[in-house]
């Protein structure tokens, strides 16, 4: 009778454990770190190739390297990230293809014949495909390995090639009727049949790599309804997600540790909302670990409200927020405005901001796409780079160590937002004054402070005279900063990205700033146009030297 009695415990006691959240210290999501998401290009972008030589693609490196080249090249590339701040690596599997073999979205390499209608950067995958190499499986082991966190993150309606029929999967291709505005239009979630395909490919995923984690991407891309619908879809996300965690979970009791869900999404709660996303009601729900907090693309957003979202979501939910960057910044959605490639200072002056705002974690997207580097130009017009990548891994995961080096905060926009995002260069009439705020987060107890703007190529632009006032205190002009004399500003070109502040516009002002009216948090600066023609800003930062 006693054991009968102790064997029934037993029994009750693991059927209570099954349904319970499996927590492993080693697998939950962590604070003050760094997670890359990498996208499926990248992946095999990233590794350095031996026989990757000048005049040879990287398909073609691929198609030339052994398979133990390839698995070096690719363990060496999570090598890379080791002993850094860097505490997790979301892998992208998909656009709208598989980079595997799947069973449920067609790979790149299901067409007729692959080796002649495979095209651009699929090419890569074909190649490790021929030589039986899963690229996913290589990084996740190696991941763990190195205690790196293994994710996976899945595109949720990727809105890339739908000009190329190689590359989008035949759901989409065969039904028009699952379009959001037939027959045009991404993947309507409305639509059973969308939810239930890319629940199976996300169990799928979960059924094939052993990972910590998997992401829902959300931001690629985030039209999920026809236009009015989404309020209604809300319901149908909210649902989404409680299956998704479901599974997880169901995953989590097979495997013997946690598998955590992270979504990204847009940066406000009511952006999120008018696309049918609620990461709030997620958070409380506990039906998510990370929320990724993310623009669409470039530029990054300098001005994402973490403390907004802590104070809606209440202390009692565990999940951790984490602000994403990509790889340039801008001031309007104009193509032919300059952005500016992110460098170690902006990522430096992001986190420090971020972090001070009560972001858990820096999140980077496109990490492949950032230099880091930072180009100099002398007052000769000397130009040189430095070589930050290794040295940014190390800094911008926690504010301790962001701190105390040369930042910069940059006036950048949401996009998408709840109004119409900025098209155009900021218009500056003679004799008018505009205001702004920058948030620096903690203000610099030592060194310089500079705000930098950028004028367009107006009539009156070489003479123009601005004056710019910070916290009510009147700032130092400095004059215009140097340039490269290789570079010629050309206001035609078309999303052209550049590498130093003073080409963001057809000329670059430099005021310096009295460190004794810096504030934490926000920081308002006017500026005055003084003179007689009107102008255009195109750039504006604040850098901490």
């Amino acid at each position: 009778m006693r054991c009968e009695i102790i064997v029934k415990g037993l029994f009750l006691s693991i059927i209570f454990l099954a349904g319970c959240r499996l927590i492993s210290p080693t697998a939950k999501a962590q604070k003050n770190c760094i997670y890359l998401n990498m996208s499926a290009d990248a992946i095999l972008i990233e590794p350095k190739l031996a026989k990757l030589t000048i005049g040879v693609s990287r398909d073609e490196a691929y198609n030339r390297s052994s398979r133990e080249e390839i698995i070096e090249a690719l363990n060496g590339f999570v090598d890379s990230y080791a002993n850094t701040q860097v505490k997790g690596m979301f892998l992208n599997v998909n656009y709208q293809r598989a980079c595997y073999d799947s069973k449920v979205m067609e790979s790149y390499w299901n067409l007729d014949d692959p080796e002649k209608e495979i095209s651009g950067w699929p090419r890569m995958f074909w190649a490790l495909k021929k030589k039986n190499i899963d690229a996913f499986d290589v990084c996740i082991k190696r991941c763990r390995e190195d205690k790196i966190e293994p994710w996976i993150s899945v595109r949720m309606n990727d809105h890339h090639y739908f000009n190329d029929p190689t590359r989008i999967n035949r759901l989409w291709l065969d039904h028009p009727e699952l379009r959001t505005n037939p027959p045009h239009g991404l993947f309507n979630y409305a639509k059973k049949e969308v939810r239930d395909y890319y629940k199976a490919f996300i169990a799928e995923v979960l059924e094939k790599y052993d990972v910590d984690g998997i992401e829902l991407d959300w931001m690629r891309t985030q039209h999920l309804f026809p236009g009015g619908q989404a309020a209604e879809g809300m319901k149908l996300i909210d649902q989404f997600m409680r299956e998704i965690r479901e599974m997880t979970e169901a995953k989590a009791a097979e495997r013997g540790h946690s598998i955590n869900i992270a979504v990204r999404i847009p940066v406000t709660p009511e952006i999120g909302k008018q696309f049918g996303l609620d990461g709030v009601k997620w958070a409380k729900e506990d039906l998510i670990d990370i929320l990724v907090l993310s623009n669409w693309f470039v530029p990054t957003d300098f001005d994402i409200p973490v403390e907004r979202w802590k104070r809606e979501i209440g202390p009692e939910s565990s999940a951790i927020i984490a602000v994403g960057a990509d790889f340039a910044n801008g001031i309007c959605h104009k193509e032919q405005v300059k952005q500016m490639k992110n460098d170690i200072q902006t990522m430096r002056g992001f986190a420090v901001s971020s972090y001070s705002r009560g972001a858990d974690a820096i999140y980077i997207f496109n990490n492949f796409m950032i230099p880091y580097k930072i180009k100099q130009i002398a007052p000769d017009g000397k130009v040189t780079y430095t070589n930050d990548k290794k040295q940014a891994m190390h800094e911008i995961g926690a504010v301790s160590t962001a701190l105390g080096k040369p930042r910069t905060h940059v006036l950048t926009y949401h996009d998408p937002d709840v109004a119409k995002t900025p098209q155009n260069p900021i218009a500056l009439k003679s004799a008018e004054s505009k205001d702004f705020k920058i948030h620096i987060g903690l203000k610099p107890e030592t060194g310089s402070c500079f705000v930098n703007v950028g004028l367009e190529s107006m009539d009156g632009f070489a003479k123009a005279e601005m004056a710019v006032i910070v916290n009510g205190v009147s700032c130092q002009l400095l004059g215009d900063m140097p340039r490269d004399p290789k570079y010629k500003y050309n206001n035609t070109k078309v999303w052209h990205v550049v590498n130093h502040v003073s080409e963001t516009g057809a000329r670059v002002m430099q005021f310096k700033v009295a460190r004794s009216a810096l504030k934490d948090g926000y920081n308002a600066i006017s500026i005055t146009n003084k003179g007689k023609d009107d102008q255009a800003l195109t750039w504006l930062e604040m850098h901490l030297d």
